[in-house]
C-alpha cells in the first residue's frame, strides 16, 4: 500500500473507531424507557461497527479481493460458457440498489429538517437557528455533548455517508459475487448435460466433469473465505435493522409527521430490498449445487469412478454455499426460518409498544 492510501485508511478507521466508542457510551447511559428505545439504543453502536469492520476487512484484505476477482476471471475448467448477461445484471442491481439508498438516505435527513410553522415558533422560543435547530434532531447524541458548529455538522454528515456508503455497497457486493458464482454452477449442469446426456453423448468426460465441480467448489471456498465475514456481519446486523423498521413503521411514537411516516415506509423496503437481494442471490449457488449431485446421479455405472464417487459423496454429506463464519450457510430454508424469526421478534415488540400505548393512555386520563 502507498503512503498516501495507509494514512487515508488509518484516518478513516480512527474516525469509525471513534463512534463506535461514542455508540458504547449511548447503550450504556441511554434514558430508554420502551423496549423499542433501548432496541435504538444499539443501533448506533451497530451502524458505526458495521462501518469500522468493512473498512478493516477491505483494507487489510485488498490485495487478497484482487487475486479472487482474477482467478474467478481465468477459471480454466471445460463445462462452462460466456456470461453475456453478467454486466447487465450488475448494472440493473447496482441501479436499483444505489436509486433506494439515496432515497432512504434523502428522507432521514428531511425528517429532521424544520418546515412549517410549528418548527418556526419552537425556533423561536429557542432562540435557535433552523441549522441548530436541525443538528440536534438528526445528532441528538452529539447534541448533548459538544456545542453546534458547522464544522461539527458537516463531519458528522460526511461520516455517516462513510458508513452508509460501505453497508450499500457491501451487499452489493456479496449479491455480485453470487451472481458471478451461480452462474459458473449454472454453466457446468448445462453444459454437462449437453455433452454427457444428449444422445451420442462422450461419457469418458464425467471424470472431467467432476474434476471441473472440483475446481469451482475450491473457488468458492477461496471466496467464502473472504466474504464469510462480511456475509456474517451485514446479514445479523440487516436483520436487526429490519426488525427495527418494521417496529417504527407501526409505532405512533414515530410517524407523528407525514414525512416520519414516509421514510418509514421506505426504511422497511430499503432493507427488505437488500437482504431479499442478497438471499436470493446466495442461495442460488446452493441450488446449482443441488443440480449437480442430481446430475451426477445419471452417471452410467461404467464411468462411474473414483473421482466420481468422490465428488457425489462430498455433496450428500455437506451443504455447499455461501456462509456467515460457518453459523449458516445460505439456503432458501434457511431464509425461510429467518423470516420466521424476524416475524416472531416483531411480535414480541409490538406487544410491548401496545402495552406502552395503553399505560400512556391511562397516564393521561389520569391527569385530566
Amino acid at each position: 500500500k502507498s503512503l498516501i492510501s495507509t494514512i487515508l485508511g488509518t484516518g478513516l478507521l480512527l474516525i469509525l473507531a471513534g463512534h463506535v466508542s461514542l455508540g458504547v457510551y449511548n447503550v450504556k447511559f441511554s434514558n430508554a424507557e420502551r423496549a423499542d428505545q433501548y432496541a435504538w439504543s444499539f443501533s448506533y453502536f451497530l451502524y458505526y461497527g458495521l462501518g469500522f469492520w468493512m473498512f478493516l476487512h477491505f483494507y487489510r484484505h485488498s490485495s487478497k479481493l484482487v487475486q479472487l476477482i482474477h482467478s474467478l476471471s481465468n477459471l480454466e475448467i471445460y463445462f462452462t460458457r460466456s456470461d453475456p448477461h453478467l454486466f447487465r445484471d450488475v448494472s440493473v442491481v447496482a441501479s436499483i440498489v444505489v436509486f433506494s439508498a439515496v432515497g432512504e438516505n434523502t428522507f432521514v435527513n428531511l425528517r429532521h429538517v424544520p418546515i412549517g410553522p410549528q418548527d418556526e415558533k419552537l425556533m423561536a422560543d429557542l432562540n435557535v437557528t433552523r441549522w441548530e435547530l436541525y443538528f440536534s434532531r438528526a445528532y441528538k447524541l452529539w447534541g448533548s455533548l459538544v456545542p453546534f458548529h458547522h464544522v461539527t455538522n458537516i463531519f458528522l454528515f460526511l461520516s455517516d455517508k462513510l458508513v452508509w456508503f460501505a453497508w450499500n455497497y457491501t451487499d452489493l457486493f456479496i449479491v455480485v459475487f453470487s451472481r458471478a458464482l451461480y452462474f459458473k454452477f449454472q454453466a457446468l449442469v448445462f453444459q454437462g448435460k449437453i455433452t454427457l446426456l444428449s444422445p451420442g453423448a462422450d461419457n469418458s468426460k464425467w471424470e472431467l466433469f467432476a474434476k471441473d465441480f472440483e475446481i469451482l467448489r475450491r473457488t468458492l471456498n477461496d471466496i467464502n473465505n473472504f466474504l464469510s465475514p462480511m456475509i456474517f456481519a451485514t446479514f445479523g446486523i440487516n436483520l436487526y435493522y429490519l426488525c427495527l423498521q418494521v417496529h417504527n413503521s407501526l409505532n405512533p411514537f414515530t410517524n407523528s409527521t407525514s414525512m416520519g411516516s414516509f421514510y418509514s415506509f421506505w426504511g422497511v423496503a430499503h432493507v427488505v430490498l437488500r437482504t431479499f437481494l442478497g438471499s436470493v442471490a446466495a442461495s442460488r449457488i446452493n441450488d446449482w449445487v443441488y443440480s449437480v449431485t442430481e446430475l451426477i446421479r445419471q452417471c452410467p455405472d461404467e464411468f462411474y469412478n473414483s473421482e466420481v464417487q468422490r465428488t457425489e459423496n462430498f455433496l450428500n454429506g455437506n451443504v455447499i454455499g455461501l456462509s456467515g463464519l460457518g453459523c449458516f450457510t445460505i439456503t432458501k430454508p434457511m431464509v425461510i426460518k429467518i423470516t420466521g424469526v424476524v416475524m416472531s421478534f416483531e411480535l414480541v415488540l409490538l406487544q410491548v409498544l401496545e402495552l406502552s400505548v395503553t399505560k400512556n393512555s391511562q397516564c393521561s386520563r389520569v391527569h385530566q
